[in-house]
């Protein structure tokens, strides 16, 4: 078994599992969102100075790098992630050997991860990128402790940082897990080591403060933070849920445990860890950190996934230094279960819980934007959608969408006339900017908005009424063309 897994058939296994997972299934409001931003910005635009985004730069930019070099599909995106998802699977491996000495405990953390992050996050998403980029640092400090390379910690710096540009509250909430690190590490050259954290971090920090400078964004990027995350989710507790479901006592316990499980595995391997082994106490910090920071305001299974994916090696790591063989077989059969009901809920359940199950995403749609599986419903209404911009040659169009779906303008290779994409068509938040929004469409002559069925008493309905008729019905749209 210890030669098999040692050779590379493991991680043969693991890329056809990422294939099969990153080439099904499309989200048209949190994938559109970043393959549509990721479009303006390839097509001339500035993030924050001329069109809002919700969270640092950083998954928009990579995005853009995977047009330029594969062209502008979903397809394209896809493949960058098997790639990051790919990279993450190798580095849960190294990191969790470098602490067991076990690569069968290593390669079962590897399948947590697959069970619950690319599985379901299977598209350009900041959550992902961050999953890469923390277990990537994590990765440096052990790395560069067990060689005694201090200038591996100058990397590890960088990358904390880039943390940060793929998604604020997970780059803010990393520091103190590398804080824990410094703190706890029995590495002789610790202080050299954090100077030269600190000098990656300082470097990296300023590379972005000057971009956004250069680029006129600066103090656009401060009022979007503000509009957006201290506004919208702090003031406003526009995107707040329950932490608590189920409607009787026994669902409501049981779905909190299972809520709050990385939170227990991780504090359970810290209490392990404290009394011998505290120098690998930042591990299942990390995890705690990473829960905490991801899982509110909003608490549901999209958020709780990613997540989970970490738990992996906690688990693994209480496993390890557990004595008794009844306590390894009871935490083994968690990890077995939480293996299964991932891959299941992945296949079986709805896809980003609102859609069609990935084993039923086995419709190849070959328009020029997507080039991957999907549902029978949308092997129908994209070619239908794609029409509206056939008789354009060689400009972009205007489009507005009424709803959270930029995933539209991505696909018919249209423009949105407004700053916004992530735009809910029946959110209070956003009544205060309708005047600038229906300004924008009419001022650029905008020749179709598309509105959800659902959604027909959103706002701007009754401005829509008035410039525009219904063209046609395509699948839950209404397409309008202006008169």
């Amino acid at each position: 078994m210890g030669k098999l897994l040692n050779s590379y058939i493991p991680f043969f296994f693991v890329f056809l599992c990422l294939a099969f997972f990153h080439s099904r299934g499309i989200v048209y409001h949190d994938e559109g969102y970043i393959l549509n931003s990721a479009s303006r910005l390839l097509h001339g635009e500035i993030p924050y100075r001329d069109f809002h985004f919700a969270y640092t730069p950083g998954s928009i930019y990579a995005t853009a790098i995977a047009f330029t070099l594969f062209g502008e599909s979903i397809l394209s995106s896809r493949i960058l992630m098997l790639a990051i998802s790919f990279g993450s699977s190798i580095l849960i491996y190294k990191t969790t050997y470098i602490i067991t000495k076990k690569r069968l405990f290593s390669f079962c953390a590897v399948l947590v991860y697959l069970a619950w992050g690319p599985s379901h996050t299977n598209f350009a998403w900041p959550i992902m990128f961050c999953l890469f980029t923390t277990i990537s640092t994590c990765y440096l400090f052990l790395l560069g402790e067990t060689k005694h390379k201090n200038r591996l910690f100058l990397f590890a710096g960088i990358m904390t940082i880039s943390t940060f540009l793929f998604k604020q509250n997970f780059g803010l909430g990393f520091l103190l897990v590398s804080l824990c690190y410094f703190l706890f590490s029995h590495y002789k050259a610790k202080r050299q080591a954090f100077l030269w954290y600190l000098f990656g971090a300082a470097l990296s920090s300023m590379f972005f403060i000057i971009c956004l400078i250069t680029t006129s964004s600066f103090f656009p990027f401060m009022n979007d933070f503000y509009i957006y995350t201290l506004q919208r989710i702090l003031i406003d507790h526009t995107l707040d849920t329950s932490f608590f479901y189920g409607n009787t006592l026994v669902e409501k316990i049981a779905k909190t445990i299972f809520y709050v499980s990385p939170l227990l595995s991780g504090t359970i391997a810290i209490g392990m860890l404290f009394k011998q082994y505290r120098q690998f106490l930042f591990l299942p910090f990390f995890c705690i950190v990473f829960y905490l920071s991801g899982i509110r305001p909003t608490t549901d299974y999209n958020h709780l996934a990613p997540l989970l994916s970490l738990s992996g090696t906690s688990l693994l790591i209480v496993v390890y230094l557990l004595k008794k063989p009844s306590y390894k077989l009871f935490f083994s059969s968690i990890i077995m279960v939480l293996i299964f009901v991932g891959f299941y809920t992945a296949l079986y359940k709805g896809y980003y819980r609102w859609q069609k199950p990935l084993s039923e995403n086995n419709y190849f749609i070959s328009s020029p934007k997507v080039f991957i599986w999907s549902d029978d419903t949308d092997a129908t209404r994209i070619p239908q959608l794609t029409q509206l911009t056939q008789s354009q040659k060689n400009e972009r169009q205007f489009l507005f969408v009424n709803d959270y779906m930029p995933m539209l303008y991505f696909l018919t290779n249209t423009k949105n006339p407004t700053k916004f994409d992530l735009l809910d068509g029946i959110a209070i938040f956003y009544r205060p900017y309708t005047k600038e929004i229906f300004s924008d469409i009419h001022n650029k002559k905008t020749p179709y908005i598309i509105t959800f069925h659902s959604y027909n008493g959103s706002f701007g309905i009754e401005f829509i009424k008035k410039s525009y008729i219904p063209q046609k019905d395509i699948a839950e749209f209404t397409v309008w063309k202006s008169m």
